[in-house]
């Protein structure tokens, strides 16, 4: 399991979202345009608006190089996140801005 807190534009963790030691990572999750199930848009706020940001780069990383599994694939993640708030881990950020710094390739068969 990994858990996500959500953040704004300015890099602020939103009021209401996760915070704690159990927290991973940060995403956006703040005025998140998303798609309305009977057409048009509407923006919303809250972690399950950040949750698919790092579902998105987790499976981008392990598509990119299933060998290295998902303990590695964690720790690279860690090692990439932008840091924000106190240095280091802590528990209103986890360990940051969660990036996807995974280079983009696409197979011959696409």
């Amino acid at each position: 399991m990994i858990a996500v807190t959500a953040i704004d534009r300015e890099s602020r963790v939103f009021l209401r979202a996760n915070r704690g030691g159990h927290v991973d990572f940060s995403a956006p999750g703040v005025n998140v345009l998303t798609a309305q199930p009977n057409g048009g848009y509407v923006t919303k706020t809250g972690t399950s608006m950040a949750a698919p940001f790092v579902t998105a780069v987790l499976s981008r990383g392990l598509s990119h190089d299933r060998e290295q599994g998902m303990a590695n694939l964690l720790q690279t993640l860690r090692a990439a996140a932008m840091d924000l708030g106190a240095p280091g881990f802590d528990p209103t950020y986890g360990y940051g801005l969660i990036q996807l710094s995974l280079p983009v390739t696409t197979s011959e068969s696409e």
